[in-house]
């Protein structure tokens, strides 16, 4: 089935809400009141159909970083909560690792820090220049009619559903496993402004099979949302980084389990194992990168699986391929891209995410992070495109790079 999205508002409103918010930029230059201007652009854009309130949502997520670099690690075991056995690779130089006295940092030398005036920056000011790619007045996917049958009676075989975004519904050693879920129309912390989605989910929430392990790579709107979370409820056990489960405390969730990068833990015979990415996190301006960010590796009895979650490229995607690859399949982003100078450290590009396919080592590549939210620059539908693009100059097989349709099915292993 094709369906026919509509486009974002009319540039006339966005010109209008910008010029206004230039204002409100120089007033932000002039004090200190960071907060008063933040509210104002709320107050101003509301009477506005949301224009640039929804510019406001995003830049919840792209505000400041930092940086560090990885040194040695040591091997410790432990027992975990409820007698999970726990496999902790503890950073022996504290002064170098992620960690800070406020939260944590991002790795490797060369991560470029990012500060609040360049977000203005690209917004405004980067809005107002020719150049970059114009987005259509119509969006045209593919969407798969699944009705979750199959996947409600597979217990055996290793699958892989995209329900758009980075919310892909794997299953592996008969276990049922999502990753970010969000099913909401919009990512952002009021369900009526902020970015939204501009194709349903490839599988209703209730089609779903029974749910046993809710994996989460950050806190931002768009990776953890608060709604699909509570429906999904307390019966799945949710495996977060560092310091995310206070989110699921205050949502009455506690059936959770709290990983940094390197640790591990073993679930129905799966192990699940945090590692390194180069994002950043926060959900207010006030709380930038209080809680960690990461990927996962799902290494079961016979297959091996990696979910990159957001990240820039970085080294550390070599690091996770030689301690953990090779992998069967690999979710790797590859949208929000654009411009690059603003995007580079936090979000990978078509050709960045073959390079880091290579260096964990995956087989078969599942792009995520597009089609489903407007966040940067790119059309929605551009970058599975140039991600073959960079695929066939590579000369690399295209059957490699599997770009499903919201709510299509690969079987990826079957065990008949």
């Amino acid at each position: 089935m094709i369906i026919r999205i509509k486009a974002p508002p009319l540039p006339a409103e966005k010109i209008f809400s910008r010029v206004v918010c230039i204002i409100l930029l120089i007033f932000l230059k002039k004090s200190n009141l960071f907060v008063a201007s933040l509210l104002a652009m709320t107050c101003f854009s509301l009477f506005y159909e949301f224009v640039f309130y929804q510019d406001f949502i995003v830049s919840l997520c792209y505000f400041e970083y930092s940086f560090y670099r990885v040194e040695s690690d040591i091997i410790e075991h432990q027992k975990g909560l409820a007698g999970i056995e726990m496999s902790l690779l503890v950073n022996t130089v504290s002064t170098q690792s992620h960690h800070t006295n406020a939260g944590f940092r991002n790795p490797f030398p060369g991560f470029k820090e990012t500060k609040i005036t360049d977000f203005f920056k690209w917004k405004i000011f980067d809005s107002l220049k020719n150049g970059k790619p114009q987005k259509p007045k119509r969006y045209y996917f593919e969407i798969v009619e699944n009705n979750g049958k199959y996947l409600r009676e597979n217990k055996t075989d290793f699958t892989v559903t995209w329900i758009g975004h980075s919310t892909l519904l794997i299953q592996m050693d008969g276990m049922n496993i999502l990753t970010d879920p969000i099913w909401s129309e919009r990512c952002s912390p009021v369900p009526f402004a902020g970015p939204k989605r501009f194709v349903k989910p490839g599988l209703a929430l209730e089609d779903l099979p029974d749910i046993d392990v809710v994996i989460i790579s950050h806190d931002h709107y768009d990776h953890l949302d608060r709604t699909t979370v509570k429906k999904l409820g307390k019966k799945p056990l949710y495996l977060v980084p560092s310091a995310v489960s206070k989110r699921l405390q205050k949502w009455g969730l506690d059936n959770y389990k709290e990983l940094d990068w390197w640790e591990s833990l073993q679930h129905n015979g799966i192990e699940f194992a945090c590692m390194p990415a180069q994002h950043f996190s926060g959900r207010t301006p006030g709380d930038r990168n209080r809680t960690l960010w990461c990927s996962w590796v799902f290494r079961g009895e016979k297959n091996n699986f990696y979910f990159a979650g957001d990240s820039g490229y970085f080294p550390g995607f070599k690091e996770i391929g030689q301690r953990y690859g090779p992998f069967d399949l690999a979710a790797i982003p590859i949208g929000s891209y654009m411009p690059r100078w603003f995007m580079r450290p936090i979000h990978l590009d078509p050709g960045e995410a073959v390079q880091a396919l290579q260096d964990v080592k995956g087989k078969i590549c599942i792009p995520i992070h597009w089609g489903t939210f407007d966040l940067a620059d790119e059309p929605l539908d551009m970058p599975p495109k140039e991600l073959l693009h960079n695929v066939d100059k590579l000369h690399l097989p295209r059957e490699n790079f599997l770009i499903l349709q919201h709510g299509e099915t690969q079987v990826v292993a079957g065990n008949h």
